[in-house]
């Protein structure tokens, strides 16, 4: 009975992974080598939305205010600095969301006549992915509107002893999803929605594509408290470095299949 408990928890502890994570479905196989890249650039990308806000906290600061609660106004400096990075790292997932949706649309249309359909239900991996992230936080979002204000009004009007239990009750379940939150966030960010198994180009193009739209962003704000010199290597390297490493991917893959946007549609389709 323990170890079917364990299991159970353990599939729902593992549905983000099994849709956000890429698994070859595109040529039939995962190529380790290009798989293992692109999990270099997407840390490389990842550390680079980290550290922007770290180095531009005037840029990053929607989350916060979002959030403008007791520990806001309060000036915690503990909780803005955790608020900047979560809002950096939800609006690199909203600009990745719109950068899958556009590159999608732009390998579609390159897609030869007659094998577009193909190449559209390809995309169904990424998109699928796309839904879920929509789901997840439209529906918290909605429950949180919902549910908040009923739930606070229940504990005010229980006993003291009763009222403790139901606000321990309700940190630990605010935590366990902050936590299933923070997993979906960071295989967003480190898998690309599943892009490579919707096209092999798609994961290199909007990955890059966010990476500079989000340096470009904090750079325009030009409020950082780091000498000019360190703030323009902070702000710039990853995204150079992500460029590097999604040309040299984009490289292997027409090395090896003799083209890059596959205009004849998936290899695995036709198989």
């Amino acid at each position: 009975m323990v170890d079917g408990s364990k299991r159970h928890w353990s599939g729902i502890w593992r549905i983000p992974n099994d849709l956000l994570e890429p698994r070859g479905h595109y040529f039939g196989r995962l190529d380790e080598n290009i798989a293992r890249v692109s999990r270099w650039r997407s840390r490389i990308a990842v550390l680079t939305l980290l550290v922007i806000p770290l180095a531009y906290p005037q840029y990053a600061r929607g989350l916060a205010r979002l959030l403008s609660g007791p520990l806001t106004q309060s000036g915690y400096t503990a909780f803005n600095v955790v608020a900047n990075l979560l809002g950096s790292l939800i609006e690199s997932a909203a600009f990745g969301c719109a950068a899958l949706v556009l590159f999608a649309a732009i390998l579609v249309v390159l897609t030869k006549r007659g094998h577009r359909r193909a190449a559209i239900r390809q995309l169904r991996w990424p998109f699928r992915a796309l839904g879920f992230l929509v789901l997840w936080f439209g529906g918290s979002t909605l429950l949180i509107d919902l549910l908040g204000p009923v739930v606070l009004s229940v504990i005010q009007r229980e006993l003291d002893a009763v009222r403790i239990v139901l606000t321990v009750l309700r940190y630990c379940i605010s935590a366990l999803a902050l936590t299933f939150t923070l997993k979906i966030l960071y295989l967003t960010a480190t898998c690309a929605c599943c892009a490579d198994d919707g096209h092999p180009a798609l994961a290199p193009f909007m990955t890059t594509a966010v990476v500079w739209t989000i340096a470009g962003l904090a750079a325009a704000d030009g409020v950082h408290g780091l000498p000019n010199i360190l703030a323009a290597l902070v702000l710039w390297t990853g995204p150079v470095l992500t460029t590097g490493i999604s040309f040299w991917a984009c490289w292997r893959i027409a090395h090896q299949h003799r083209q890059l946007f596959f205009r004849a549609g998936p290899p695995a389709s036709r198989y």
